[in-house]
């Protein structure tokens, strides 16, 4: 009687760990794998949120660029531009543009 009771205690702890396992498993891959900070396209509150080469733009998103996009940089609204530049579509993709 006594072995069948470890036995369970053993099969409970296994599949614990389990699903402890999945769980963080899940956790690295979501927040690390897929969707990193600081890269284009992350959430952001100052530019210092954002990787090198990136900036804090409009819809507080990372986006490529130093301080606003220059000419060519993608972008979703003119905030997410330097100054003498618009945020417009070039026939594909919104771009900041003179």
């Amino acid at each position: 009687m006594a072995e069948d009771n470890n036995i369970g205690r053993v099969v409970f702890a296994f599949i614990f760990l389990i699903i402890v396992f999945f769980i963080v498993g899940f956790i690295v891959w979501r927040f690390i794998i897929v969707h990193p900070m600081g890269v284009q396209g992350s959430l952001c509150r100052i530019d210092d949120d954002c990787s090198a080469g990136h900036y804090c733009g409009g819809g507080n998103v990372c986006a490529s660029g130093v301080s606003g996009g220059t000419n060519g940089a993608v972008c979703t609204a003119n905030s997410d531009c330097q100054v003498g530049f618009q945020c417009k579509s070039d026939g594909h993709t919104m771009r900041c543009l003179r």
